[in-house]
Formats: structure tokens, sequence, C-alpha cells
């Protein structure tokens, strides 16, 4: 067992999505999920990540200097939660409470609960807004385009000349992240207009 998966476990009694609780310390139904994905270090490293972690465990129990296994880049989720975080189904909005948001049906009975974070009186062993901020970003411009993979590329993704979703100075205030979310929310819709539109034509 890795030692983020170990960690975890520690810090949280239960999927931190559903609320769902670890019973008798049986962990079959639970996974350690990944908020930045292990797959892509090196842009997480790009983006200055690393230096962002305060996780005081040593760098052997964080995934070495990177930090990408530390603490405040995983959570315990549900089995199915799990997958569908990593696919970009599901996410969290940490400047509007920590919602739950589906960018799929099928999650009703998680959409709008508030993820559970009471539970870590440490900062240091919390996950980062950052991490969660960009996770969303990323589950906004995944099903945007429809992709099989998420758009790591801002720009690339949505265009020369269009708003950079990932601008931190608009994510820091309140007119900013409203302006980005509406953004974000009239290009989805759109995209889903044109491809529904599309579909019945052929």
């Amino acid at each position: 067992m890795d030692h983020y998966q170990r960690r975890v476990r520690v810090r949280d009694p239960c999927c931190l999505i559903s609320g769902q609780q670890v019973v008798r310390d049986d962990y079959s139904r639970f996974k350690a999920a990944h908020i930045f994905p292990r797959a892509h270090v090196n842009i997480w490293i790009s983006r200055g990540f690393p230096s962002r972690i305060t996780d005081p465990a040593p760098l052997g129990q964080q995934g070495g200097p990177t930090k990408i296994d530390s603490i405040q880049n995983v959570l315990l989720l549900r089995g199915d939660l799990h997958d569908a975080w990593d696919n970009y189904k599901i996410a969290v909005n940490p400047d509007e409470g920590y919602i739950v948001i589906a960018f799929v049906p099928g999650y009703e009975d998680i959409v709008g609960r508030t993820l559970m974070l009471d539970h870590i009186a440490d900062p240091n062993l919390r996950p980062l807004d950052d991490l969660f901020r960009d996770h969303f970003t990323q589950g906004v411009l995944k099903n945007m385009k429809a992709a099989a993979e998420p758009a790591w590329d801002y720009e690339d993704a949505l265009g020369g000349g269009m708003m950079d979703l990932s601008r931190q100075d608009l994510w820091g205030t309140v007119e900013g992240r409203a302006h980005l979310e509406f953004e974000m929310a009239h290009r989805l819709h759109s995209l889903r207009v044109a491809q529904e539109a599309g579909a019945s034509e052929s």
C-alpha cells in the first residue's frame, strides 16, 4: 500500500462526497483519489503546485520532491465516485461552499452535497483549494469539448483570444469567479445546443 493510501485512511473516516462511513476498517468499497492526477506530474510541476504544498510529512511519503502524493492532493472516496472523479464526471467548486457538481446525469444522490472537510483541523493536511479549482475547470473544459481526455492546455481548448479560465486573478475575487462561472456555463450550454442540433439533423 502506498503512503498516500495509508495517510488518507488515517485522516478521512468516510467518503468525503457521499458521507458513507468506513465500518470496521473495511476499505473494500473506498479508494484514495488524487485531486490532480499523477499521470500529469509534469504539468503539476509547471503550474507550481509543489511549492504550494505545506504537508509536513517527509518527502518520501509525498511521492518525492514533486509532492504529488501529498495528503493535500488526496481524498477518500467511494469506489464508484473515485472513478467518476478521475473521469471528470463530478467536481467540487471551492468558491461556492465546496458544493458537489455533476457534469453528466446519474449522480442526483450527491449533487448539491457539501464536501466533508470540517474534520480536518490542520490546514497543512487539508486539500488545497487551488487543486479543487483546477479539477473543476478541467471538468468544465472536458465536458464542453465532449472529449475523451481533459484539455490540459486552456488556450488550445478555448481558442485564441477567448477568456483564459485558469486565470488566478479572476478566481481570486467574487466578481471574477461569477464572471468565469457565467462564461463557462454559457460556453457549455452553447456547445450542447450545437451538438443536439447536429444530432437532430443527422
